[in-house]
């Protein structure tokens, strides 16, 4: 009875694990789209095993011209022994007639059952955005039709399902079977929900040769960014848009009348050439994101995903008060780095310590591994026996699929009586006392007494003054550090500043990757403290509709956006000229800052 009733769970739990990986949706590529352009719609099929995917059924298309399809692509994939496989059916249309329609259902019959998509809302806006997009030529659509067969973007990723700061590869690769010149980019991907971290591919595009559909294309990786989820559900990765200058054969039209000296003189041999700028878009790829199984009101819990090792050292045995020394703690191994913040030490009531100075090591490789160290300055007020406790860093291991704790040892230290004086403590330079003077002799009156002087009252109440000074500073202090928001308002600009003078000395240097990725991060780290904002929340949009619901302009808004894209792009991509690209984007970023600044603090700062 016992071995029936796991064989009918195994059965059941296989029944429900089939039944629930299949999906069928549909995506576009863009839903607004100009009377004269066209746009793409693909309908893709989801499953270990499509190969009996059958009867695919288009939805009602008239409101559309049809430039090209269906056409059927598929792809299977292999990760960690896991089976991943789709098929997809892909169609450019051209709007008929500028308004709001609706795309109905697809369909398709597996393992009995009818799969169904969502309908898609296509707005169609009067006038064509692409000038050669329509334009009264008969062929134009055609021959959109046919680059778009021979020119396309593909969008991939190597899971489709992880946990929560798992990573997740995106490579975008471009297919061609045609002449083309340096493409421009239209838009970047976005990467709402995830923290990104570009790979670097270097500068230039190695081309290699793939079979798709029968047809052999020359196949270069465009970008490729390994993406950490920081919230769960399914999540969107947009597509990436490419204007690339196209070159095509004219077609002639017949001059002579004569059948043989027409097909002669139209042979594409003779035919001149043209220039098309194109714009080719990628799909839109989806991650499932599932929560991870760990307790998150554990206070060792940091939130991080990977594979980690976690050490601890101390730079000297020889502790003495007013002394500091270094205490060094270092994160290294696989996973979402950059989010982790630094461990928390249980330090004893005399001990002092200050913000951690913080140095990441990043490869960026196609996975991303390195190490991170916070190297925390302490300072022991007192003489005496104290001990640091064992300091714990927990994180969620990809590998265990569980919560793992990873502790250091406790660290004794025996503080001894130092050199320096704690500041603020005098000592006293005592000299021997006079012998009390037994007559008056030569002793005159005044004719005004001290506390009558201006010196007197000085010096008496200068004192208190600076007392009260500094008592309101340490209040200050203590508010600040006590509430995180507060703290984080008041080092946001001067963390800014810091870091584009950094980025201001990389660029006299000439060293463009880091000098892009040290500007990012003035600008991001500027408003994460200034919006308070975590950083495993940081996004484009997240920021962009913080940014707007403070009443910040609008034009400031898209500034901010465009130029965050820019500096995200320019760190890997060739450009003709590095540094005035540089120096221009170096005085965007500065101006965005001040603008903000200016906006959100009602102050009036220059750049």
């Amino acid at each position: 009875m016992r071995n029936i009733f796991i064989t009918a769970f195994i059965l059941l739990a296989l029944g429900f694990s089939s039944v629930y990986g299949q999906k069928f949706q549909a995506t576009v590529n863009t839903n607004k789209v100009s009377q004269g352009d066209y746009f793409v719609i693909e309908f893709t099929f989801s499953h270990d095993d499509v190969n009996s995917v059958k009867n695919f059924k288009a939805p009602d298309f008239s409101s559309f011209q049809i430039l090209s399809g269906p056409s059927r692509s598929q792809n299977m994939s292999w990760v960690n022994g896991v089976v991943s496989a789709s098929i997809g059916f892909s169609y450019y249309l051209k709007p008929k007639a500028a308004g709001s329609f609706t795309i109905g259902s697809a369909s398709v019959d597996y393992d009995g059952k009818t799969f169904r998509t969502n309908p898609i809302t296509i707005t169609v806006t009067p006038g064509s955005a692409n000038p050669n997009a329509g334009g009264g030529q008969d062929n134009s659509g055609n021959e959109y039709a046919e680059i778009a067969e021979n020119l396309f973007i593909r969008a991939y990723v190597d899971k489709t399902d992880v946990f929560e700061g798992e990573q997740v590869t995106v490579t975008y690769k471009l297919f061609t079977r045609l002449q083309i010149n340096t493409p421009s980019v239209s838009k970047l991907p976005s990467y709402q929900g995830f923290w990104a971290e570009e790979i670097d591919l270097g500068k230039v595009i190695n081309l290699t040769q793939e079979v798709v559909n029968g047809k052999p294309y020359n196949v270069g990786i465009l970008k490729k960014a390994a993406l950490f989820p920081t919230q769960t559900g399914q999540l969107a990765v947009t597509p990436l848009a490419l204007k690339i200058p196209v070159y095509v054969k004219e077609k002639q039209k017949s001059k002579t009348g004569d059948p043989f000296f027409d097909q002669f003189f139209n042979d594409p041999f003779f035919a001149p050439t043209k220039e098309i700028d194109y714009t080719a878009t990628s799909n839109t790829v989806y991650v499932n994101v599932r929560e991870r199984p760990v307790d998150k009101n554990d206070p060792d819990f940091s939130g991080a995903t990977g594979v980690f090792t976690f050490e601890a050292e101390s730079d000297t045995k020889d502790i003495k008060t007013n002394e500091p020394f270094k205490l060094r703690l270092t994160i290294a191994g696989r996973g979402n780095l950059k989010l982790i913040d630094p461990p928390k030490i249980d330090l004893p009531s005399s001990f002092e310590s200050y913000d951690p100075k913080i140095n990441e090591e990043v490869n960026r490789g196609d996975v991303i591994t390195g190490k991170k160290t916070f190297e925390f300055l302490i300072i022991p007020r007192t003489t005496g026996n104290f001990t640091i406790p064992a300091i714990k860093f927990g994180y969620f291991d990809i590998e265990k699929k569980q919560q793992v704790t990873l502790e250091t040892k406790e660290f004794n230290y025996v503080v001894e009586k130092g050199s320096t004086e704690y500041a603020g403590s005098s000592n006293a330079d005592y000299k021997d006392i006079r012998y009390i003077k037994k007559s008056f002799d030569g002793v005159e009156a005044g004719e005004s007494y001290l506390i009558q002087s201006p010196v007197y009252w000085a010096s008496v109440l200068l004192p208190f003054a600076a007392f009260a000074g500094l008592l309101v500073r340490k209040r200050k202090l203590d508010e600040l550090r006590g509430n995180a928001t507060l703290y984080k308002l008041s080092r946001a600009e001067k963390l800014a500043k810091k870091r584009l003078k950094n980025a201001g000395l990389l660029k006299e240097q000439g060293d463009i990757p880091k000098f892009y990725e040290e500007l990012a991060r003035a600008i991001s780290g500027y408003l994460e403290d200034k919006l308070n904002i975590p950083k495993s929340e940081f996004s484009i949009d997240n920021i962009a509709e913080k940014l707007a619901g403070k009443n910040v302009q609008e034009d400031i808004v898209d500034s901010f956006r465009s130029t965050f894209e820019r500096c995200d792009f320019l760190r890997y991509a060739p450009v003709e000229n590095p540094a005035a690209e540089m120096n221009d984007i170096y005085e965007r970023v500065v101006k965005i800052i001040v603008d903000i600044e200016n906006s959100l603090a009602g102050k009036k700062l220059t750049a």
